[in-house]
């Protein structure tokens, strides 16, 4: 056994092949003899080369990828010069129909920037008429306090409304009896412009508005019958037409316009036929200022 082992360690020393170093296989992880910031030091190799930073380069979003394609542009909803803080006021005086009688209103109100504002309007109506042969004195008349939100794209505008409502209705026999309602309730409203001829500093356009009211109320009655006993009565307002309005002032500041409309209104009760209801008809200017 002892000569066993004198075997195996005469051949180790004087008959074993000399060890070599091996080269490694793969990147050096780490080697701290290499220069700063060399492969190596502090990071991987890679066969793509240098990449970029996230967010740093890359296709620029606003440009086309498709040759001869546009991208479409994001809505431009600030777009309208009318789009101001200040107050607003407006006076339309009118005719009806048999060009006998008038019709006005006005309003006055304060708008925001951004579209929000509030407002309150006056209607005024006097008409006379014949029921057989007695001669009819009407008056009408309606008072709104609107809050609202105006919504502006690429010069158009829509306004959406409400609030309470005040109404008033009188109607005189022959110069004698009359029969009066008074009512309270609310309303909404929507109010619309859209420009077709647009100038430097100025617009004409189509102008259009709606209103349903809804008024709870009482009537005083004199005269008459089963028509004048409806206790809840429907307001119904409906004008269009055409507006022109023109900048003026420091910076075109402030703007005024003018407008001529077409008006429909329609009273009537909830319980009576649609032959009882009141109809007023005609056609009217409105000039005001936003401040």
């Amino acid at each position: 056994m002892t000569a066993l082992r004198l075997l195996i360690a005469f051949y180790v020393v004087f008959a074993a092949p000399p060890l070599r170093a091996v080269e490694p296989i793969g990147p050096v992880m780490h080697d701290a003899s290499a220069a700063p910031g060399a492969p190596g030091q502090d990071e991987l190799p890679t066969p793509y080369g240098e990449l970029p930073l996230l967010g740093t380069e890359g296709p620029d979003p606003n440009e086309s990828l498709i040759e001869g394609y546009e991208p479409i542009p994001p809505p431009n909803w600030a777009a309208s010069p009318y789009r101001r803080t200040g107050w607003r006021f407006g006076f339309m005086p009118g005719i009806t129909d048999d060009g006998n009688e008038f019709i006005l209103r006005a309003n006055l109100g304060y708008e925001h920037a951004d579209g929000l504002g509030k407002r309150a309007q006056l209607w005024l109506f006097n008409d006379d008429f014949g029921i057989g042969f007695n001669h009819t004195e009407l008056w009408a008349s309606t008072l709104y306090f609107d809050y609202y939100k105006r919504f502006y794209y690429n010069g158009a505008e829509l306004l959406l409304g409400g609030g309470w409502a005040l109404g008033h209705q009188n109607f005189e026999l022959n110069g004698g009896p009359t029969n009066r309602f008074y009512g309270g309730g609310g309303s909404v409203v929507a109010d619309g412009f859209l420009p077709f001829v647009d100038g430097k500093r100025s617009d004409l356009g189509a102008v259009a508005r709606g209103r349903v009211g809804a008024l709870a109320g009482y009537w005083d009655q004199q005269w008459g019958g089963d028509d004048f006993d409806d206790w809840f009565m429907l307001v119904e307002e409906f004008a269009w037409g055409l507006e022109y309005r023109q900048l003026f002032g420091k910076n075109d500041s402030h703007f005024w316009y003018l407008n001529v409309m077409r008006e429909l209104h329609h009273w009537g009760g909830v319980e009576l036929p649609y032959t009882s209801d009141t109809i007023i008809e005609g056609t009217a200017m409105n000039f005001g200022i936003a401040w």
